[in-house]
């Protein structure tokens, strides 16, 4: 039952991704594409949305973060309370954790569609819509780049506004 629902809501959000961009040709965000995620992104600016309203301590609020996302479909990520600058690539983010196994994956249902795994459970744990940024632009008051990647966490069914759960921007490191 769960399978149908993610399914329906993968072909939702890919449809309605498909229409925004069909209808606006100056688009300034594009779907991501499975190969071009491939790499480090520290996030550069977050909106918690209801996210951050239900999960308070999560690390996703956290003032610095990086993702590493490798070709074998696992996913490393770093967070601190303080504010640093993370600036690694993949295999620097690797090489800090040692022997211990990666616990999570990522997968692609569709251009711009990401699941997250953890745990190696076939359950999807969160579902993101992802986009390239196509153009330097402001995103409230926030200066995203060209190339830049806006991930947001798709809104809970019960959710009466359809808004997004949580938003990072992240810019490609090294």
């Amino acid at each position: 039952m769960m399978g149908k629902f993610i399914l329906q809501l993968v072909l939702a959000l890919s449809l309605l991704t498909t229409q925004a961009h069909a209808q606006n040709t100056d688009a300034q965000t594009r779907p991501i594409k499975p190969e071009e995620i491939i790499g480090t992104w520290g996030v550069v600016a977050f909106m918690p949305g209801s996210f951050g309203e239900k999960y308070p301590s999560s690390d996703y609020l956290t003032p610095s973060q990086i993702y590493g996302f490798y070709e074998d479909g696992h996913m490393r990520n770093l967070v601190s309370s303080e504010n640093k600058q993370f600036n690694y690539n993949l295999e620097e983010l690797e090489q800090r954790f040692g022997e211990r196994p990666s616990t999570i994956n990522y997968k692609f249902l569709a251009d711009g569609i990401v699941a997250i795994t953890v745990d190696e459970k076939k359950e999807i744990g969160t579902l993101w819509q992802a986009h390239i940024i196509t153009e330097n632009h402001m995103i409230k008051d926030i200066p995203a780049q060209k190339g830049d990647l806006i991930m947001g966490m798709t809104p809970e069914k019960e959710s009466e506004n359809d808004d997004f759960r949580y938003i990072r921007l992240m810019r490609k490191s090294k």
